[in-house]
């Protein structure tokens, strides 16, 4: 039940201030493409390279951190894309510095350079202009890393299609160049020592097997093909004697390959040719902790303490890899020599064995060792060019880390403004904005929207709902240029059956003391407090009463505009030219304009004069109503309504606020003003249904015990019966004797 009285309202509220919601909603598009429209559309072109580092592999030790470890490796290419480096760069190249799009200033650019005055080109005002143009360029680029991906994105907006995929496609190329610049630049005295060293292996190889052919050729040695058995043995021998000096020659390479590595500090390679799982380890630490350094460089000053504890951890890392490297030299010296011993031990049984052959041939055998340096020479150059070969391939495959999947293209659509999200967003925001905002206002109205609000500010009786009078509505439609004479135009309306409630219901309201003169008012104006006097009176008056309607606000009088020709003109009636009052011809319903020099005065209510003009009134008319002014605006209001019998408060309803009407009740009672209940005026019944309310004319029918003729009027109560006998109308005591004269 909460919940459908929660909906109601807030379907209440929403139909209430549909035209505020309305209207901030298409405020908000209006803006919105009045935005679009005046906006300087930027558009935004987008290259797209792809991270691929070789020497990045996730062995099993690695398969739980791998994706983290991309990702670090990703950063810091990310941030080496924006550093200033490479951006200034650009600016350089694609001639920026006078760009006009990024020299704009706006107002407070504009002060600030009026109160830096002038300096020398290469000052400190020009240095800060190049610090404002660089992050003004770098406002502009956007380098993106797709989630879970090795791909990066740059793009750069700019208010020209041209210029922006052309400075995009500047920046991919300038941090292309760089990164292959510093990467090659790493290993340069390790790639010259391994040509060097395979050129001279090489050399080596084939001047062994020149002099071996040379000699063969000389001693006539070219029959030597086949292997005699003696001569078995001798080459086993000289074959354990190659691969001896292989295995020697390989760990004196390796030796010697490390310790020039370990000189040029180049730990990549170290840890390969080490082929030590710590090397790797630190030299993986190395990598990331760099990247750091690196990304933390642009973007802070050299003695931040963050970027001073990143560099101690690079150098600490480079320490242990050095140690490391020490250790791994020290192993493979101590191989190397034990490789040398063997090679002598083979040599010395090689030797031994020969001495003993009986059937000795020393050219043969000079012959077989030159044959075996030749083989031994051909197989150390052999297992050094595929070192080398492999070294170096690693080295040029750290150069290709990057490839350039998509360059920037000329963009047809600009990126800025979204059209489609602009409008969304407006729509969004204006409507959200105007229902809040519809909120609030609702929760803070503080109105009078039905009889408990009524009764519970200022603890009064509903006395009559009256409906808001709509000009389209068809029953109302001969009411538009007059409203005050609905009840004569449209007599079987709503607001009419209202009228006819009230009547009744103020005529049994209290029985002991009947109302006589009816004192008309409201808080503030505009409250449709002169259309309830003038319909109340004329309902009456066609009910056969004699009643007098007096214009009691003399500020802003009204009766001549509503009774007009029929009451004032030449069909109007007086009983005298002495006489103030006029007729009405159409009801019979007496009227009483502001008197002769009262017109805009005040004070006249409290005067001897009015005091005999009423008490005349009493003499003669059943009724007598007074229309005085609003509370607020006319002090006579309260004067007049301490005069009547009882006042009728009239509150615009949902209009009004409640503090307002008890601040102008309490001056009522202050001036002994007997208020008897409340008329809510402009009641919107469809608005009241919608939440639910039974708001019908049956509804004030039961609440005021009137019964209602087939006409759908109120039907007038049985006469009641004085103390003498005689009987009375609903209003009035029966004194009525006709017409009644007063003195101005």
């Amino acid at each position: 039940m909460e919940e459908n009285l929660q909906l109601k309202d807030i379907l209440v509220t929403l139909r209430r201030w549909r035209r505020l919601i309305i209207g901030i909603f298409a405020a908000g598009i209006l803006a919105a493409v009045l935005f679009i429209m005046l906006v300087t559309p930027k558009y935004t072109a987008e290259a797209t390279l792809k991270y691929n580092p070789n020497r990045f592999e996730i062995n099993e030790q690695k398969l739980s951190v791998g994706a983290d470890l991309l990702d670090r490796l990703i950063s810091g290419e990310l941030a080496a894309i924006e550093s200033p480096g490479v951006l200034r760069e650009v600016i350089r190249r694609e001639k920026l510095s006078d760009d006009p799009e990024l020299n704009r200033t706006g107002l407070l650019g504009a002060i600030t350079g009026l109160f830096a005055g002038s300096a020398d080109a290469d000052g400190p005002a020009a240095e800060r202009r190049q610090m404002v143009l660089l992050e003004r360029f770098k406002k502009q680029v956007t380098v993106a890393h797709p989630d879970r991906t090795n791909l990066i994105t740059v793009a750069y907006q700019s208010e020209d299609a041209a210029k922006s995929a052309r400075v995009t496609n500047a920046i991919v190329n300038v941090f292309l160049a760089q990164h292959l610049e510093s990467r090659a630049s790493t290993t340069p005295l390790a790639t010259k020592w391994l040509d060097e060293r395979t050129e001279s292996l090489r050399k080596r190889w084939r001047d062994a097997e020149d002099e071996a052919e040379k000699f063969k050729s000389e001693h006539n040695l070219s029959y030597v093909s086949g292997e005699k058995l003696r001569e078995q043995h001798v080459d086993r021998l000289n074959e354990q004697l190659v691969l001896a000096g292989t295995r020697t020659e390989e760990a004196r390479a390796k030796v010697d390959q490390v310790r020039e590595l370990l000189k040029t500090r180049d730990y990549g390679q170290l840890a390969n040719v080490a082929q030590s799982e710590t090397m790797t380890r630190l030299r993986d630490r190395l990598a990331a902790a760099s990247q750091r350094e690196a990304s933390l460089n642009s973007t802070l000053l050299p003695n931040h303490p963050q970027l001073q504890q990143v560099r101690a951890e690079v150098a600490s890392l480079r320490r242990h890899i050095d140690g490391e490297g020490r250790r791994v030299l020290d192993n493979l010296e101590v191989e190397f020599r034990a490789a040398r011993d063997r090679q002598a031990l083979i040599r010395s049984n090689f030797d031994k064995t020969i001495g003993g052959i009986q059937d000795k041939s020393s050219d043969l055998v000079k012959l077989r060792d030159l044959e075996r340096k030749a083989a031994s020479d051909r197989a150390i150059y052999e297992a050094f060019l595929n070192r080398s070969n492999e070294t170096l391939e690693q080295s040029a495959g750290d150069f290709a880390n990057f490839n350039l999947i998509q360059s920037a293209q000329v963009p047809v659509k600009p990126s800025f403004p979204s059209k489609r999200k602009v409008l969304l967003l407006a729509a969004v925001g204006s409507l959200a904005l105007g229902i809040g905002l519809a909120f609030i206002l609702q929760m803070n109205r503080g109105t009078f929207r039905s009889g408990r609000d009524v009764a519970d500010a200022l603890n009064l009786p509903t006395v009559a709902a009256l409906p808001h009078i709509s000009a389209r509505d068809p029953e109302y439609a001969r009411t538009r240029r007059n409203i005050e004479r609905v009840v004569i135009d449209a007599p079987v309306s709503p607001f009419t059956q209202g009228i006819a409630s009230l009547e009744l219901g103020l005529g049994f309201a209290d029985e002991s003391s009947p109302i006589q003169v009816l004192a008309v008012t409201s808080a503030v104006e505009h409250e449709g407090k002169t259309l309830v006097a003038a319909s109340l009176a004329q309902d009456a008056a066609a009910d056969g009463l004699e009643v007098l309607l007096i214009d009691g606000d003399w500020r802003k009088p009204t009766l001549r505009r509503i009774f007009g020709s029929s009451a004032f003109g030449h069909n109007g009636t007086r009983e005298d030219e002495t006489s103030p009052v006029y007729q009405d011809t159409v009801t019979g319903l007496d009227l009483l304009p502001p008197m002769t020099g009262a017109e805009g005065s005040t004070g006249f209510a409290g005067t001897r004069e009015f005091a005999d003009l009423l008490a005349s009134a009493r003499e003669h008319y059943d009724l007598v109503i007074i229309d005085t002014g609003a509370v607020t605006a006319n002090p006579d209001a309260c004067v007049l309504a301490g005069q009547a019998d009882a006042t009728l408060l009239v509150v615009r309803w949902d209009k009004t606020r409640q503090d307002v009407v008890s601040q102008s009740l309490s001056a009522l009672e202050n001036w002994g003003a007997r208020v008897v209940g409340v008329a809510l005026n402009g009641m919107d019944f469809e608005e009241l249904a919608t939440a639910g309310e039974d708001v019908s004319v049956g509804v004030v029918q039961k609440a005021l015990d009137v019964d209602l003729d087939d006409a759908g009027r109120a039907r007038r109560q049985p006469e009641r019966v004085d103390e003498a006998g005689s009987p009375t109308a609903g209003f009035g005591n029966g004194r009525h004797t006709g017409r009644f004269g007063v003195r101005a």
